[in-house]
């Protein structure tokens, strides 16, 4: 080995070790890449990523999972869920819904359509029925939307860009 960054690499793949040129990232700078990494990206990513990286720096003896241990849990909104957080952004886009028009946007059967317009109902976004018309989009900016839903939206994929979006037709 010629220094800091030679390795050698045991593969199913190959007969003997294969020797390889690396470099070597403390924990501390695995996370500060890994953060940078994160706010770049975190308005075009679908799902959201968990990783967990231990604190301190790791110790030259050992195996490499001792040294580092480093897990993602992939955490994703079930079907239903995504699409209620399709739904608020598609409504908060408007000045008004109906259950027909929700029907026709994301092709949903009638008793979907209605389930999605009163969980609305439940979280504030839109007003009550009256009558025949069609219900009243109640936030006319995002800082009228409680962060819990915010953070639902996001949860989902989506950024506050989306979000604002959603309001001023960016």
């Amino acid at each position: 080995m010629i220094g800091h960054g030679d390795l050698l690499l045991r593969s199913p793949r190959y007969d003997s070790p294969l020797r390889v040129q690396g470099i070597y990232i403390t924990p501390t700078e695995l996370r500060e890449t890994i953060q940078r990494i994160a706010v770049k990206f975190t308005h075009s990513t679908a799902h959201k990523f968990c990783i967990t990286i231990p604190d301190g720096d790791a110790t030259p003896a050992g195996n490499l999972d001792s040294q580092l241990s480093c897990s993602v849990i992939k955490r994703r909104l079930s079907d239903a869920d995504q699409l209620l957080a399709s739904v608020m952004l598609w409504t908060l886009e408007r000045n008004s819904i109906s259950i027909n028009r929700l029907m026709t946007e994301f092709q949903l059967g009638w008793n979907k359509a209605s389930n999605l317009v009163k969980r609305l109902e439940e979280m504030g976004i839109i007003d009550r029925p009256e009558g025949k018309l069609p219900r009243k989009v109640i936030p006319i900016s995002p800082e009228e939307i409680p962060e819990e839903l915010v953070n639902f939206i996001e949860k989902a994929g989506y950024s506050r860009y989306s979000i604002n979006a959603a309001f001023y037709g960016q």
